[in-house]
């Protein structure tokens, strides 16, 4: 029987995965809480629920999954960094002040070198209240994706991004709009590389190596057609 469960376990959370990957938040939360209440004991089901709550804004509810994932489990660099991110984006100050200093001795490299600087951020009265505020246009962008209306994301990420130096999520929105959309290859490559200076995600690597190759065959067509 525990092997049944195992696999339908597996199942579920690869299906959740897959759901959360592709923007689905209510149906991956759907198969991580038929997890919860499975495994309710498990380590990272309460950080699961959060993650899928806090991609649907309900923010106090991810709140209260991360804190108690915390509880339970230590501060592991994950849920410190969900409740970091949190507390940053939905303008929690004491709180976002409060993680951001404990994920620093979590993190090192590029990921210390971004929560250093949010950091200071949220000590500064103008800077963190314009941080929220690129929040809210990152939101309004992602709304807009919704409805194919690029021109509006587009807009709405440049604003993100000139409010927050930080914001590497405004950064990829606009890499991502500016090569799968309009094939303006330099400058997409540029806000790739930046949202990568401050986020090593894989993603972000994996598209500026399209691009620069997308480049490259550009390069080498012009070449031969000079002939």
């Amino acid at each position: 029987m525990a092997f049944f469960k195992r696999l339908r376990l597996q199942r579920w959370e690869q299906h959740a995965l897959r759901h959360l990957g592709a923007g689905r938040y209510e149906q991956a939360e759907q198969y991580f809480r038929l997890i919860y209440d499975a495994v309710p004991e498990g380590e990272g089901v309460r950080y699961n629920m959060g993650l899928a709550c806090f991609a649907q804004g309900k923010h106090d509810e991810a709140e209260g999954y991360f804190r108690e994932e915390l509880k339970r489990f230590g501060e592991t660099t994950h849920t410190l960094k969900a409740l970091s991110e949190l507390a940053y984006q939905t303008g929690r100050r004491d709180a976002a002040r409060k993680y951001l200093t404990k994920l620093l001795r979590h993190v090192e490299g590029a990921e210390y070198a971004l929560i250093a600087r949010r950091l200071t951020i949220v000590e500064d009265d103008e800077r963190f209240e314009k941080a929220v505020r690129a929040q809210q246009a990152v939101s309004d962008a992602e709304n807009a994706l919704l409805r194919s209306d690029l021109d509006t994301a587009l807009a709405e990420y440049r604003r993100a991004a000139e409010l927050d130096d930080t914001q590497f999520t405004a950064r990829a929105g606009l890499g991502k709009i500016l090569y799968e959309f309009y094939q303006e290859l330099p400058e997409a490559l540029r806000w790739y590389r930046e949202a990568y200076e401050l986020a090593p995600d894989p993603r972000y690597e994996q598209q500026i190596e399209r691009i620069e190759k997308a480049l490259d065959r550009a390069k080498g067509a012009g070449r031969k057609s000079r002939r």
